[in-house]
């Protein structure tokens, strides 16, 4: 204490400075040093030496960073007692003002007094009242065992409450401290974070320490920063949660230290339209509102995603409808899409539907089973949670599809309309960003995908599946050993993702029978047949484009036994012919981009199809 009012006393008043100076006969020496200090606090020699130990590393003055010792620059090998003496800026700042944060910290951390915490109950299920008893127990033991919270899950606005809910019970305050952001890339753990648990000893205020599983993300540094966090925790901690998406490892636990880990995953079905009811308008929407049954069904979204979804479709409303907004349905399935996880576009293409159900042609059936999808994925979360079926199932939550058939028969097109119809966004992985002729990095990479995945809400098309989800081979040597690894691993990621995952390919019969078990659904797109033909020939031209008189569709779709996908091509190729000549489409144009298409797929061009149009293409 004495130490910290010589050092303090120039912080309050500068004419300090100069006596040092001149108790130092250097005026240029205008803090105190552990010279000074010694002859000013100490009665003989003796206690000189003694005092030395107040000065050591591990002594609290220094350990707990109340004061810096400063070096002369001009002799850096000077002894001990030649060092400066400054008070730390965050321990001046609290003795002579008492209310602030230490001002090192202050721009990643926050300080609520009970007044200030927003009163809003944590949603039921969640442990207040087991962790509050908890406290209480062991703030009552005159041996105290070290407690830390750590709290497990993505749903930080549930840990936020909790934490909040418990400082109101025990009548503290709380410091916030976003430890990614307050460390910073490649930093030490120990300054920063030790004095964010120093304020909590010094408001007091518990400390709720957020993002701590970024600590141990670098496997080489992971041990190190665990057990520097633990220490710190130890030795300054009074209430502390610690938080983060992943578990805590199960390593390098201290015998003096209790740490308690509780879950925070994202919200069940029902507890998620609880929550979008209570977001939007203080919950005036009714019981049985559809949207919020798909919202809830569709969108695995945590009770601060939730909230901010509704104010981006607040803002869109306004923006399009000015003071009097009517918000829909598509303005919050758009706003939970923005507010999901949108990491995805670093493994793939972003494809933005542009097709409906009546833009699709394919058999009853089909088109049956591809609705049927979409009702599955509409509904899963009421027989998941409501119906009792999560209970039953520990894996295999997820929906994936399989379609299969030649190019250009419809795959793609029926992803993005199943996209289109849940309110979805699709990816479309590049296969040249998971594919590795590295052994392991596969593995990595799918695991880097599937993680993305967990909290995009967004539906992962894999096509060309064949190439990932091929068959497993006989081990005949290390290739086939590690191909089978990749494809065993495929497999367990799948069980376990919870979303959506669309599988196009070629070859069906090159997948790997495995994961056709895993299989919710399994489509085989079938080329199509005359009336097919006919029904796409009639719809494939926007109605912007001028058509021509000539134009014989049934001709086409009975000569031409081809797939939508070179249909499409066709009249796209017959579009760019007739607009450089008369500026519609005619029949000899489009005979004329069919012969360019039979080239390309190494079709001659017979007499028996093109018929009276042959004379065009020979």
């Amino acid at each position: 204490m004495d130490v910290l009012l010589i050092c303090l006393a120039p912080e309050m008043d500068l004419k300090y400075q100069r006596l040092y100076g001149f108790l130092h006969d250097d005026a240029t020496r205008r803090h105190a040093s552990i010279a000074l200090v010694q002859k000013l606090l100490c009665l003989d020699f003796d206690e000189e030496l003694r005092a030395r130990a107040a000065f050591a590393e591990a002594a609290p003055l220094v350990r707990y960073r109340l004061i810096a010792l400063v070096k002369d620059t001009a002799d850096p090998a000077a002894p001990l007692p030649a060092q400066q003496i400054r008070i730390d800026a965050g321990i001046a700042g609290h003795l002579l003002n008492g209310t602030g944060l230490d001002p090192l910290i202050v721009a990643h951390a926050s300080l609520k007094t009970p007044a200030e915490m927003a009163a809003d109950a944590p949603a039921p299920g969640e442990p207040c009242t087991r962790i509050a008893d908890l406290l209480d127990a062991y703030l009552a033991q005159e041996a105290q065992t070290q407690l830390v919270f750590y709290f497990a899950g993505p749903d930080a606005e549930a840990k936020r409450q909790t934490a909040e809910t418990v400082c109101r019970k025990l009548k503290t305050s709380l410091i916030r401290a976003d430890v990614k952001e307050l460390v910073g890339e490649g930093a030490e753990i120990e300054p920063l974070v030790a004095r964010v648990l120093r304020e909590g000893l010094l408001q007091p205020a518990a400390v709720f320490l957020e993002n701590c599983d970024w600590l141990w993300e670098n496997e080489s540094r992971a041990v190190y920063q665990l057990r520097a966090l633990q220490e710190l925790t130890r030795e300054m901690g009074w209430v502390v949660f610690v938080t983060g998406k992943r578990p805590w490892p199960a390593a390098g636990l201290r015998e003096d230290q209790v740490l308690l880990e509780f879950d925070f995953p994202v919200p069940a079905y029902a507890a998620r339209r609880d929550i979008w009811r209570a977001a939007l308008d203080g919950g005036d929407r009714p019981a049985d509102d559809p949207d919020l049954d798909e919202l809830a069904a569709t969108f695995r979204l945590t009770r601060a995603q939730i909230q901010d979804a509704v104010l981006v479709a607040r803002n869109r409303c306004l923006r399009r409808a000015g003071r009097s907004p009517v918000m829909t349905g598509e303005d919050l399935r758009v706003a939970a899409r923005a507010c999901s996880n949108q990491k995805l576009g670093a493994f793939g293409r972003k494809i933005r539907p542009r097709c409906g159900w009546p833009d699709i042609i394919l058999p009853p059936d089909i088109l049956a089973q591809l609705q049927e999808f979409c009702a599955h994925a509409r509904f899963r979360g009421r027989v998941y949670d409501e119906w009792g079926f999560d209970r039953k199932h520990s894996l295999g939550k997820g929906l994936t599809i399989l379609f299969s058939g030649d190019s250009g028969t419809g795959k793609t097109m029926a992803a993005e309309i199943i996209a289109a119809d849940l309110g979805l966004d699709l990816y479309k992985i590049d296969l040249s960003t998971v594919v590795s002729k590295y052994i392991g990095e596969t593995e990595k990479n799918l695991s880097r995908i599937f993680a993305e995945a967990e909290t995009s809400n967004a539906i992962l098309f894999f096509d060309e599946a064949d190439a990932l989800y091929g068959k497993r081979s006989e081990v005949k040597d290390s290739h086939d050993r590690y191909a089978n690894i990749e494809i065993n691993y495929l497999l367990q990621k799948l069980d376990e993702h919870e979303g959506i995952v669309i599988l196009a390919t070629n070859l069906s019969k090159n997948i790997d029978e495995a994961f056709v078990r895993r299989l919710q659904y399994a489509v085989a797109f079938p080329a199509p047949e005359k009336q097919q033909r006919l029904r796409i020939w009639e719809g494939v031209f926007p109605v912007e484009t001028p058509l021509a008189d000539d134009l014989d569709f049934p001709f086409l779709a009975k000569q031409f036994v081809i797939t939508g996908g070179s249909i499409k091509n066709i009249a796209v190729r017959a579009a760019f012919l007739a607009v450089q000549n008369s500026g519609a489409v005619h029949m000899e144009h489009i005979v004329r981009a069919a012969k360019r298409e039979f080239q390309k797929m190494g079709r001659l061009c017979l007499e028996s199809e093109f018929k009276q149009y042959y004379d065009l293409v020979k």
